[in-house]
């Protein structure tokens, strides 16, 4: 399942990756690392939303106003693959 997602990526493709379950996080980064040839993880750095709200998606909103963290990785899919 995993070689499938690194077949869907063009080369130099991302995959954007976040949760806010650590664990889940932590589990999936290595299955992606050990099975996969996609660089990564990579880290994300916040940065402003697109438009007026003070997050990207409401799964985010939600999680930060519960005061609770988001992980975040980004997975390439290297140029010539």
């Amino acid at each position: 399942m995993v070689a499938r997602l690194e077949q869907s990526l063009q080369p130099g493709g991302t995959l954007h990756f976040w949760t806010d379950v650590e664990e889940y996080f932590q589990s999936a980064a290595a299955l992606l690392q050990q099975r996969t040839r996609l660089e990564g993880p990579l880290p994300v750095a916040e940065r402003p939303a697109d438009h007026d709200l003070d997050y990207r998606t409401h799964f985010e909103r939600r999680t930060r106003l519960h005061q609770q963290p988001v992980y975040r990785a980004e997975f390439r899919r290297p140029p010539g693959a």
